[in-house]
């Protein structure tokens, strides 16, 4: 009953509305690559960067994401969304060891570090992959690698070869394979030491060398993607993107004084306080861990919810085999010192009574999160639906600057327009986002880009300073409303 209501809990918070300003430009993606049954190679949505080569490595999920799209609408990409989030969650409960309620509470509380984060794009399949990388590892290690060598040379690089062509994210599962492989190198070179390598030594040294083929096998497989070799190279291209760091706000270190981010502070004193009072050391792995998703948590947001998935195991580790009454007892020994008076009982009615009440919740949330009209109500105060409806209706003729937090929609909303930029940082580059900054900070030379791109429609936030400018100075306010307001140049 634990084990159900826990990972019903974790879908009725995964069910909500995920499209996020990034969504878009992958259900763009997705849809072209169905219509002309190719794989999108090159840019086709944008002037700054038309034809140039793109090989995202997320074709694998972003045609299951248009598909999902195209046949239940866009409350369909938010159930698809909270099912990945779920069954990775699931993963995470499967992988931690102790007591259930222990187990779903840390579950619980991992979900939660998360789900700022949780939004209908392929670095879901990351937390996917990532928890069962960790499931497979663990369980590996308490059977032996080269016990289940054969299973690890089978499905790790089956499960690389779709991560690769998901999310660029697929470098997290070489850092995990990198961690385990350090600790059983670690042990050999320990056993060495001590001179115990007629005890253990052949087996230990199978492990290892079961580790190392199964790297290889999904090294191997990773460069069957679409960018090749240059895939590896990947992960380090986007995060060197300079803007990325200094304006994206999921790039930044994480801020403490919001909300959202206390459950990440609650979690990590939990890590601390397991360092400090188990009785069990941590093992070399889990520390590796946790210092190097930590060091990522705190450069990067968005890597909250990778640090997440790990911290449970070390905590439980940590208390498993601990007993609460018996702990609190030495503390309260006069209330809580004597034994039960009754033992305890199972009672399947009331325990069916709960999961079917969390079950009724969990099908109003998908309810909630499918509708329609809830769908539209969340988008209508973030994006331009008034003014992408006028664009269609007026058509004015010349290029189209957008702000950037809109592009990606408008890639799907308004495919008739290319836009100047939108979430594809990669495509973009530092080159093309400090144009776009240009404009919309009217830094020095701003009317350089206008003119360079051709650009006579401007689609942004009503409230920039920029866009109450260039009221004044050579552009007619065409359309303006609460949210978005469009400007065309004057005749």
């Amino acid at each position: 009953m634990v084990a159900w209501v826990s990972i019903l809990l974790v879908y009725m918070m995964a069910a909500r509305n995920a499209l996020d300003a990034d969504t878009w430009w992958h259900l763009r993606a997705g849809r072209w690559m169905i219509e002309n049954r190719a794989i999108l190679t090159k840019d086709l949505f944008s002037y700054t960067r038309y034809g140039a080569e793109w090989r995202y490595p997320g074709w694998l999920i972003e045609i299951p994401m248009a598909l999902v799209e195209a046949k239940t609408g866009l409350g369909g990409v938010n159930l698809f969304s909270g099912l990945i989030i779920t069954i990775t969650f699931a993963f995470v409960y499967a992988t931690i060891r102790g007591t259930s309620l222990g187990r779903a509470f840390l579950t619980i509380l991992a979900a939660i570090v998360s789900a700022i984060y949780w939004s209908a794009r392929p670095h879901l399949v990351t937390l996917l992959f990532t928890a069962v990388f960790l499931y497979v590892f663990e369980r590996a290690v308490e059977k032996s690698f080269f016990g289940v060598r054969k299973f690890l040379w089978g499905i790790l690089p089956v499960l690389m070869f779709c991560w690769v062509n998901m999310h660029g994210g697929f470098i997290v599962g070489f850092l995990l394979w990198g961690i385990y492989f350090l600790e059983a190198f670690i042990n050999r070179l320990v056993r060495l030491w001590r001179n115990s390598w007629q005890e253990t030594g052949m087996r230990r040294d199978a492990d290892l060398l079961s580790l190392f083929v199964c790297g290889m096998f999904m090294g191997l497989v990773a460069l069957f993607s679409p960018l090749g070799w240059r895939v590896f190279l990947y992960p380090f291209q986007t995060v060197s993107i300079r803007i990325l760091g200094e304006y994206i706000q999921e790039w930044q270190s994480p801020d403490f004084h919001s909300l959202s981010a206390q459950p990440f502070i609650w979690l990590l004193v939990l890590v601390i306080g397991s360092a400090a009072f188990s009785r069990k050391p941590w093992l070399f792995r889990h520390t590796v861990m946790i210092v190097v998703f930590l060091y990522m948590a705190l450069l990067a947001g968005r890597n909250l919810a990778l640090f997440a998935l790990v911290a449970p195991l070390p905590i439980a580790r940590a208390f498993e085999g601990l007993h609460i009454r018996e702990t609190l007892a030495a503390y309260f020994p006069k209330s809580l010192g004597k034994p039960l008076e009754k033992p305890a009982q199972d009672r399947p009615v009331l325990n069916w009574l709960i999961v079917s009440l969390v079950f009724l919740g969990c099908t109003y949330r998908s309810f909630l999160a499918w509708s329609p009209q809830t769908v539209a109500t969340d988008m209508k105060g973030f994006y331009p639906l008034g003014a992408v409806e006028h664009l269609k209706e007026t058509r004015p003729q010349g290029r189209l600057f957008n702000s950037y937090n809109w592009g990606a929609y408008l890639l799907w909303a308004l495919p008739e327009y290319p836009v100047f930029v939108d979430g594809r940082t990669d495509l973009y580059g530092d080159q093309i986002l400090e144009q776009w900054l240009q404009l919309v900070q009217l830094r020095e030379g701003w009317e350089q880009v206008i003119e360079r791109w051709q650009i006579r429609v401007i689609l942004m936030e009503r409230e920039w300073v920029a866009a109450k400018y260039l009221t004044q100075t050579g552009w007619c306010l065409s359309y303006q409303d609460e949210v978005a307001l469009v400007l065309e140049k004057c005749p």
